[in-house]
């Protein structure tokens, strides 16, 4: 991921990680450990500030997480 940013501005950032299907097996799931590790090193890479990770750890797809929850919880 490249740096995407032109300005001085520090940009807050909170974190989407959803369990797959296939990766249900798992106890967390290798695959939202490996999503965090990509992530957060992206976060490191472009001074971003972390503020909260948010994890959909149910299998289904017909239930999505709201993303509207996920941005009230973010401001």
């Amino acid at each position: 991921m490249g740096s995407f940013m032109n300005t001085n501005e520090t940009y807050k950032v909170g974190i989407y990680l959803r369990l797959s299907c296939d990766d249900a097996k798992y106890d967390e799931s290798q695959s939202i450990s490996n999503q965090r590790d990509y992530i957060m090193n992206s976060i490191i890479q472009n001074n971003l500030m972390f503020i909260d990770e948010y994890v959909d750890d149910s299998v289904s797809g017909t239930e999505p997480v709201s993303a509207h929850l996920v941005i009230i919880q973010l401001q």
